[in-house]
């Protein structure tokens, strides 16, 4: 079943670029990444174009006006083409298994949610 990732982000790479790298590891591979921008930088498009050959990715985005990411959110879910939706956080970093997880909890007028772990400096660093 394909699945379509959707990240919110807003000015914060770093962030974006831990979710790729830990997108390359996750143990389910049938899956496109859409990045929604809620903003429009070259920044991230430059960023993205690192992991274009890696990933199927769509970024859209819309110039900065204030917080609009409800209605970035929304043209992600009009592009997305997976069977399955996940929304992530654009500071959540996935666990390997996150997506494989997902899909066998999967079924028919369901709604999965959770909730993240902050780990903190200790264990994070």
């Amino acid at each position: 079943m394909k699945v379509s990732i959707i990240i919110p982000t807003y000015n914060d790479n770093q962030a974006l670029t831990l979710i790729l790298d830990a997108l390359q590891l996750q143990t389910y591979k049938d899956f496109e990444i859409i990045v929604a921008e809620d903003n429009n930088s070259f920044e991230t498009k430059e960023l993205l174009e690192k992991y274009i050959s890696l990933y199927m990715i769509t970024h859209i985005s819309h110039e900065n006006m204030g917080n609009r990411k409800a209605i970035i959110m929304n043209r992600a879910l009009e592009v997305a083409n997976g069977k399955y939706i996940i929304c992530i956080d654009g500071d959540t970093i996935p666990f390997s298994t996150f997506i494989e997880h997902h899909v066998s909890l999967s079924g028919e007028n369901t709604i999965l949610c959770g909730r993240r772990v902050n780990l903190g400096t200790k264990v994070s660093s």
